[in-house]
């Protein structure tokens, strides 16, 4: 496997983990609505749920057409990230 790919599915996977684990943190430890201040005054962790994409587009909308909406926009994510990927030279680990 190219030193490019191996970097890739390296930070996925960690993203991944990391995106996970927080999520069960915060599940786990706080009921909803509460906040941990982190920065006081200025940054606070709080449990909130948002069924939408960002800033609740789409919280509204039916659960059908919100998974078909994000589960196509994941896709050309994808292919975009992918094609981006292709074009980097094989043993550039940087750019990776």
């Amino acid at each position: 496997m190219a030193p490019k790919f191996r970097v890739g599915l390296t930070v996925f996977f960690i993203g991944l983990a990391l995106d996970i684990l927080t999520k069960y943190l915060v599940s786990a430890n706080l009921t909803y609505s509460d906040r941990i201040p982190v920065i006081e005054g200025f940054f606070y962790l709080t449990h909130v749920r948002n069924p939408g994409a960002a800033f609740g587009l789409f919280a509204n909308s039916d659960a059908v057409i919100r998974q078909w909406v994000f589960v196509s926009v994941s896709i050309v994510a994808v292919c975009i990230i992918l094609s981006f990927f292709r074009q980097i030279a094989r043993g550039d680990r940087l750019s990776a």
